[in-house]
């Protein structure tokens, strides 16, 4: 582990962080980073200056393990980024939050034969949330048809980056909006192709 501040971030999150900075060109961030693994440094030192390319770099690949981290470097940004920044910072980690619990669901889809019924994790953007959905494959795969909309336990969705717009009595599911929507869409398996699942019909919910 390696401390900043009062977190301890594992060394392996951080090897992570440091190829998501070198995803979006920040070489030198990367190799500072890899050089404080590599020395086995007992604290993580920062300048202001290394919070925004941080932020983005996480915003681009989400690691559950550093969400803690993105947070405390999204309160001390500097200079202070105005409301305007900061929502639309916060909308981008939490849409690959999402991102990063659909992926999951996709494995599990695959692993699971289509003749049961699949159980889910919630895919809201609270990381610590271990809500299990119970769905068919039908029904998810109408879901995952458009790589804005997520399925969530009732009452999970977070009005201010997405709508809800289908309900059932076991899941919800919501739309993202704005950047959180191109995020969500940048980060699916699948939106480089046309899917071939069926579009989830009202009437099946």
């Amino acid at each position: 582990m390696i401390r900043y501040g009062d977190l301890e971030l594992p060394h392996g999150a951080i090897a992570q962080l440091a190829v998501a900075l070198r995803d979006i060109g920040d070489d030198g961030l990367a190799h500072k980073l890899g050089r404080a693994i590599d020395a086995d440094v007992d604290e993580l030192l920062l300048t202001p200056e290394d919070h925004a390319p941080i932020l983005r770099a996480l915003s681009h690949r989400p690691i559950p393990e550093l969400a803690d981290f993105s947070r405390v470097l999204e309160t001390r940004s500097a200079p202070p980024a105005s409301s305007e920044e900061l929502t639309t910072l916060r909308a981008k980690r939490l849409a690959a939050n999402e991102a990063f619990f659909r992926e999951l669901n996709q494995r599990l889809e695959r692993q699971t034969p289509d003749s049961e019924i699949l159980i889910v994790v919630c895919e809201c953007a609270e990381e610590d949330c271990a809500e299990r959905l119970e769905l068919t494959h039908r029904e998810y795969e109408g879901i995952r048809s458009d790589p804005t909309q997520f399925v969530v336990a009732h009452r999970h969705a977070d009005l201010e980056i997405e709508d809800v717009i289908a309900r059932t009595d076991r899941f919800e599911v919501v739309r993202k909006l704005g950047v959180g929507a191109d995020v969500a869409t940048r980060l699916d398996s699948t939106s480089e192709h046309e899917s071939i699942a069926a579009p989830l019909d009202r009437e099946d919910l």
